[in-house]
């Protein structure tokens, strides 16, 4: 759901399976492990912070001609048992550093720290 910052909700979701995906639990332990690790020691070390543990993926999209590349992030929290997913795109940045897992971090802060939870 979505509150305001009153604690008033604004909308309501309704989970909705759409598919089981066949996935050993090793994979998924893997991959797991391996998208913490790109917060922890990878690309998306931006996105880490002394609030809640990120597990997420980075990622550039190249664009034809003299455009600058998109940069994104997408990741959940906390890691190891995921209640919020996050999907942060710049388009066009001019930075040489990636800064959407900064973004995604920032976010992803805030929010557990606001809420405890």
């Amino acid at each position: 759901k979505i509150v305001d910052k009153n604690g008033n909700t604004v909308f309501n979701f309704t989970p909705e399976k759409v598919k089981k995906i066949p996935i050993s639990k090793s994979t998924l332990e893997f991959l797991h492990e391996a998208l913490a690790g790109v917060v922890k020691r990878g690309t998306g070390w931006r996105a880490a912070n002394k609030v809640v543990k990120i597990a997420g993926k980075t990622g550039t999209a190249q664009l034809a001609g003299d455009k600058n590349p998109h940069n994104w992030f997408i990741g959940y929290a906390p890691a190891d048992n995921p209640k919020l997913s996050i999907v942060v795109l710049v388009e066009n940045k001019e930075e040489e550093i990636s800064i959407a897992p900064q973004i995604a971090g920032r976010i992803l802060s805030r929010i557990f720290d606001n809420t405890g939870k």
